[in-house]
């Protein structure tokens, strides 16, 4: 009987320590997720299942202008402007039950709501992670304001070429490094008699 005993504590201290040795692992994973996440520039942003904020860096801090502990278990849909909220929470909600979604791996432009009431454009990469007891979504925010002002004034100065370029009198074409035509001014079928196309 003694060894019986034996052998059962023994399974007990193998069980135990397989367990430890797992919680530890777990344990250095977490640390170095958050190590890289609050060295990061991106702002990254974490919830559970319910829609709740559950981890929040650094850089969302100075993104969205809340602390962590102002905005820690808080709905992620303080960061949704008002007109996008009931768009939103289904979104979390078919990604919370079916443990997918569409923009999971990929990169989407959304609006983002600051502290101070103020929108912005922002880029979205959505992951997410599963474990014994709850589904996470993490992504990873960037700030584009600069970027779509930047494709603005690109826009509004392509346009300017345009109308200057067609309404000029002379000839214009422009052609790439091979040779091919890019852009024919209007007026070249009259010219040459052929269409622009």
């Amino acid at each position: 009987m003694k060894v019986k005993e034996k052998s059962k504590k023994s399974g007990v201290r193998v069980k135990a320590k397989a367990q430890d040795s797992k919680l530890t692992e777990s344990l250095k994973s977490e640390n170095h997720f958050q190590s890289v996440a609050e060295s990061a520039t991106d702002a990254i942003i974490t919830i559970n299942k319910s829609g709740r904020i559950v981890f929040w860096n650094k850089a969302a801090k100075i993104l969205f202008g809340y602390s962590s502990h102002e905005i820690l278990n808080k709905p992620l849909n303080a960061l949704v402007p008002k007109r996008f909220k009931n768009a939103h929470a289904k979104g979390v909600e078919r990604a919370a039950s079916s443990k997918s979604s569409k923009i999971i791996g990929t990169a989407v432009e959304l609006e983002g709501l600051r502290k101070d009431g103020s929108e912005f454009p922002l880029e979205l990469s959505l992951s997410t992670r599963e474990t014994e007891d709850e589904n996470y979504f993490t992504a990873i925010i960037r700030d584009i304001t600069r970027r779509r002002q930047s494709e603005e004034k690109l826009q509004k100065s392509e346009e300017f070429y345009r109308v200057l370029l067609s309404t000029i009198s002379d000839t214009v074409l422009i052609t790439n490094d091979k040779g091919d035509f890019t852009w024919i001014c209007p007026n070249v079928a009259t010219i040459f008699g052929y269409s622009k196309d």
